[in-house]
């Protein structure tokens, strides 16, 4: 079921792309030492004044009372009830103003953007962007390095960046060495292996000969005549 709200912004002025530079600038209004920062929802009563630098993370802010000075509202949205008053600069990120009627918006048009910030706050109470999610490459890698006289060895071991159905998960390993102390001139030699997670077939298949992969073997019992 799809709910009209009539007093929310059009989609025009909604914008579903966010620009870095918005984000920064959400970051630096919130990270303000003269910016009163608050964690979503908040609301403020009929009767109740604020005046000053707001900005909210992770809910809405609802004002039926008298809000002056800029607002951020980053994931959330901000809602104005009837008899409440918003004096200054508004910047919403991760949502929309909606003016209920009776309610008064007062300054500058509202920026507003529908796409939700990638940010944390840290232990400081500070907001950061999200750090990017690890590959599988980078989760499961690993190397060592070490250094024998003129000779720097590393030796890593990770996974492929692809999965096939057929052969698994591929897994590559093995040195690099790097001849150090050569004037005007660098040595080096990788060496790299691949094993693959999925099991070797124990039936040896019906092909031409030479056709295929030679990873085929046949399991031998005690009761199968030995192999001339």
């Amino acid at each position: 079921m799809q709910v009209i709200r009539p007093e929310a912004t059009t989609p025009d002025s909604a914008r579903a792309v966010l620009p870095e530079a918005v984000v920064q600038e959400a970051i630096a209004a919130y990270n303000d030492s003269l910016t009163t920062r608050l964690i979503g929802p908040f609301f403020l009563p009929a009767g109740a004044q604020l005046t000053g630098s707001v900005a909210v993370f992770g809910g809405s802010i609802r004002v039926r009372g008298e809000l002056v000075g800029q607002v951020t509202v980053i994931n959330g949205y901000l809602i104005i009830d009837s008899g409440g008053v918003v004096r200054g600069k508004v910047l919403v990120v991760g949502g929309q103003v909606l003016t209920r009627p009776g309610g008064q918006l007062l300054g500058p048009a509202p920026r507003e953007y529908t796409a939700q910030a990638q940010l944390i706050r840290t232990s400081a109470g500070l907001l950061a962007p999200r750090p990017r999610p690890r590959t599988l490459t980078e989760l499961a890698s690993a190397r060592r390095t070490f250094t024998t006289g003129h000779f720097r060895t590393t030796v890593s071991i990770e996974t492929g960046r692809t999965y096939n159905r057929v052969e698994g998960l591929p897994i590559v390993l093995g040195p690099t060495i790097t001849r150090e102390g050569l004037r005007d001139l660098d040595g080096q030699l990788e060496l790299r292996g691949v094993i693959w997670t999925a099991p070797v077939p124990t039936v040896m298949p019906q092909a031409a000969p030479g056709a295929g992969r030679d990873n085929w073997a046949a399991p031998v019992s005690d009761s199968q005549t030995p192999w001339p």
